[in-house]
Order: C-alpha cells, then structure tokens, then sequence
C-alpha cells in the first residue's frame, strides 16, 4: 500500500467540502478520501489553539492499526528517538513503517518543500492562505486529487478573550 501512495498509483481522490470542527483546544476537519485499493483513508487537518504558527495535515488508514500513513508537522520538532536521533526543527514529514510505526520523521519531498514564499522558522500565525497553501502542497505529495477552490473552507476565527474573569466574577482586561 505504501509503494502505491508514494507512487501517485493509489487514485486518491477528495470531492467533500472541508468543515472545520471545533475541538477543544483546536481546529480539525477530516475528508474521506476515494482510492482503488478498496481502503477506508481518510485526510486530517489541525490546527491547535495555542501553536497558531503551526499545523499538521495526515493521511489516516481507518481500518488498521497503523493508523497515520503520512503527517505533515508544519513548524514542529521532533527527534527520532527510537531509530537515528535525528532532530527536525521545523516542518517535518512522518512516515509509517512497520518498525517504527509513524514515529520516523524525514525532511518533506516533492513536490519540492518548501512553498515558495515560506518561513519554516517563524512563530507568526498561519493565515488561511497559508493553510490553503499547506493543505496544496501535501495533496500534491500524496498525489490526492481535488479542486482546492470547490473543498476549501477558511478556518474559524479562534475566539480569544479580551477579559479574564477572576474566580469573584471580576472581569479584567
């Protein structure tokens, strides 16, 4: 299965809309996706409240234990600690391996990583063309095919408090 995805030879295909779903620290949606292996795949998005300068994007077996097949960290770190030791210090490409499972990340491959224009090292939040751009860039790594401007949807905004309320009622700025 994994020779197939990484050959573009699975007919991976999305048509649904994305709907972002409120969780309780992120942002999620999920599509299922179409193949001809007879699969049940499906394509994640998240965004996490508190890493607004970050996002991950995965292709997920529903069916099996293997869970992600592939997940795009964007602007993550991670350190391979049951394999090489390698550290990856911004955006990062996780792929399952019946050894390691999807805990071995590698650099992103094509299309040619990165996007142009992109800072890998920035802490400035991902605005939706960002987004937009990422969830592209990992379609077209994992060769699915979409119309971007029929099934994207912009994220909600993240409601962020102007006041804080104090355990007496008190609200402050």
């Amino acid at each position: 299965m994994m020779e197939a995805l990484l050959a573009g030879g699975a007919g991976l295909a999305v048509a649904d809309g994305i709907r972002w779903r409120r969780k309780a620290a992120s942002y999620e949606f999920s599509l299922n996706v179409r193949n001809n292996m007879g699969r049940r795949l499906v394509l994640f998005g998240q965004q996490c409240d508190k890493k607004l300068h970050a996002a991950t994007f995965a292709l997920h077996c529903t069916e099996s234990t293997a869970g992600n097949l592939f997940r795009l960290c964007v602007r993550g770190r991670h350190t391979n600690r049951r394999s090489d030791g390698v550290q990856h210090d911004g955006t990062h490409l996780h792929r399952w391996t019946s050894e390691h499972r999807d805990e071995q990340a590698v650099a992103p491959f094509n299309p040619p990583w990165p996007p142009a224009p992109w800072e890998d090292d920035s802490q400035a939040p991902l605005s939706d063309d960002h987004l937009r751009l990422l969830f592209q860039q990992f379609c077209q790594m994992m060769h699915v095919t979409c119309d971007l401007d029929e099934i994207w949807r912009p994220k909600p905004s993240i409601d962020i408090p102007e006041f804080v309320k104090l355990p007496d009622g008190e609200e402050i700025p």
